[in-house]
């Protein structure tokens, strides 16, 4: 929505990839930048497997609103992928329980007695 510099475009692109360190799952990243009255306007969308972030912040510098968008963008990240581990940590857990109740149905007698 405007002529951008070349200042801030290897700024936005220098800061996007370091959100590769976040997430793998992050397919592709796209920039708006507007200019409304007197605010600088951002706003950062991120895709990727199971993600799907929209985020739009404002501030009197272009610099500034993206900064803010970027931090927000990386913390719904980190948040995603917490989430992403803490269920395979949790379904992980499950099947050692179903594991260990399998080999104990496996090992008892007909009258439910462990067999040694």
């Amino acid at each position: 929505h405007l002529e951008v510099t070349e200042a801030i475009r290897s700024y936005i692109e220098k800061k996007i990839k370091k959100l590769e360190h976040f997430s793998h799952r992050i397919i592709s990243v796209h920039v708006i930048l507007q200019i409304q009255r007197f605010s600088q306007i951002v706003e950062i969308t991120v895709r990727g497997k199971d993600l799907d972030l929209i985020v739009k912040e404002s501030a009197e510098s272009m610099y500034g609103a993206f900064d803010q968008a970027l931090d927000r963008v990386v913390i719904a990240v980190e948040r995603h992928e917490e989430k992403k581990k803490g269920r395979k940590r949790e379904n992980r857990i499950a099947r050692e329980r179903l594991k260990q109740r399998a080999t104990k149905r496996l090992t008892r007698g007909d009258n439910g007695a462990f067999e040694s």
